[in-house]
């Protein structure tokens, strides 16, 4: 594996496929583009699938199917993270340090031990940095000022 820049949350995978919010699904669906353009400096961690996969169907955004077929291409598209061995460990640590959830800690701790620089989520705190990770939501001007560095807009 390369050393990945930047990895998505759940989040921003759902808004991207979620149109109730207009403005997040354009800002969510031009991002993942440029992401995929980019190629191997984003990653998707397996967990985000499957979290990506679970809201779509019970929020009844896609069928199955299509909430399946959607998972395939983030599939193809990027390289899966995988779990670090000490991914639940550091997590757990996370949880007790730093107030984060859970699952959002998981996440977190396997883009750092896999050294990626961002995490692109809006459930941190903007431009947050938990070791070697910067936490940014794409939804605020501050955030989307370091994602256009790390993944240059399409002209």
């Amino acid at each position: 594996m390369t050393k990945p820049v930047v990895s998505f949350d759940t989040n921003i995978l759902f808004y991207a496929a979620d149109r109730r919010d207009p403005a997040k699904h354009e800002v969510a669906l031009a991002l993942l583009e440029r992401a995929a353009a980019a190629g191997s400096a984003v990653v998707i961690a397996g967990q985000a699938l499957c979290e990506l996969y679970a809201s779509l169907t019970r929020k009844r955004i896609l069928p199955p199917a299509e909430a399946l077929d959607l998972v395939r291409d983030y599939e193809k598209s990027f390289e899966r993270l995988p779990v670090a061995a000490d991914a639940f460990s550091r997590a757990f640590d996370a949880v007790a340090a730093h107030g984060l959830q859970i699952w959002d800690a998981v996440l977190w701790a396997n883009a750092d031990a896999f050294g990626c620089k961002y995490l692109v989520s809006e459930d941190f705190q903007d431009r947050r940095r938990l070791g070697g990770v910067t936490f940014l939501n794409p939804f605020n001007a501050d955030g989307r000022l370091l994602l256009d560095a790390a993944l240059p807009p399409m002209d």
